[in-house]
């Protein structure tokens, strides 16, 4: 795999403000599947599933999964799986390095499509795929937490479709809901995995970018996102919770890429920034020129940590 590509910004994204959880006392689970637990109520209710740690610097997701272990959550109707998705990847995260140790050989949110009945396929990822597909299949709901190389507002990426878009939209604490174009579209991310994907099922994933990969209070918001989840849903008594967000949902339309080396924003652009005029200048890459492609534009998730011929973000209008 080719090595990253950094710049003064990016170096700037490179602090880690907390230690990564301590996840071995999980390892068995309580389900035949290592690092996955289960907890059933006895009620009636939906089957909701909390992933973290698909990628395995993404390091606020364990936490929450770590704080919801600690705190015994359990569901007061239906059943409630915790998932630390990729703990071997987890396990090489090195705060002196945190963009590196993403994946072990390759990446576990691109491989939910023929991957997974492929024999000639066994890298660490696709392994671990298929020792996690039956807890996925069985789940009616996914809040698969993630987060982001930039700052700013939380954001679900989730398939433009009805029933999606509706729990997106109950899930109001999110200021930012995405639809549309993904990069590599041959690969099937696990929000699209099976009845996740069906246009006729009701099985719902939201994919959560919470914030910063390694801002302290990333964990916070995800562990925000998780509980009003919970409650939506009735797998936990709801309480009172501050004023939730306006939110805003945007269509990709176009995923710019660098080149190579030499590439460099124009400024240091949250999540979410906003550009009223087409044109307008957002990167350089020696004389060629990066710039918004229509009015009314914003810029989802910027990419510090790029690879050569990589993506450096996303352009996206009001849907």
């Amino acid at each position: 795999m080719s090595e990253l590509l950094l710049d003064d910004l990016s170096r700037r994204y490179l602090r880690v403000d907390d230690a990564p959880a301590a996840i071995d006392a999980y390892r068995e689970g309580n389900t035949g599947i290592p690092y996955v637990w289960t907890f059933e109520s006895g009620r009636p209710g939906p089957h909701a599933v909390i992933c973290a740690i698909m990628h395995g610097n993404e390091i606020a997701g364990a936490a929450v999964l770590d704080r919801l272990m600690r705190a015994a959550v359990r569901p007061i109707a239906g059943t409630l799986s915790l998932c630390f998705a990729n703990p071997a990847a987890y396990a090489r995260f090195d705060r002196h390095n945190p963009h590196r140790g993403r994946d072990i050989d390759i990446d576990l949110n691109r491989v939910w499509g023929p991957e997974l009945c492929d024999d000639s396929r066994d890298e660490a990822e696709i392994r671990r795929a298929r020792e996690l597909r039956p807890l996925f299949e069985a789940a009616d709901y996914l809040l698969d937490l993630h987060s982001m190389q930039a700052p700013g507002p939380a954001t679900a990426v989730v398939q433009d479709t009805g029933r999606t878009l509706d729990l997106a939209r109950r899930l109001d604490v999110v200021p930012i809901i995405v639809t549309g174009e993904v990069h590599d579209p041959s690969s099937i991310r696990l929000r699209n995995f099976g009845r996740f994907g069906d246009p006729a099922a009701s099985a719902t994933a939201l994919q959560i970018e919470a914030g910063q990969h390694w801002h302290a209070e990333t964990v916070d918001v995800a562990e925000d996102v998780t509980y009003r989840f919970l409650e939506m849903l009735g797998l936990l008594p709801a309480i009172d919770r501050p004023p939730r967000h306006e939110q805003k949902i945007l269509k990709i339309i176009d995923i710019p890429r660098c080149d190579g080396p030499g590439f460099a924003f124009r400024d240091d652009f949250p999540n979410g920034a906003f550009f009223p005029e087409a044109g307008t200048l957002i990167a350089t890459e020696g004389e060629r020129e990066i710039r918004t492609p229509v009015d009314d534009c914003y810029l989802i998730m910027p990419v510090h940590f790029r690879r050569p011929s990589g993506t450096i973000g996303r352009f996206a209008v009001r849907a």
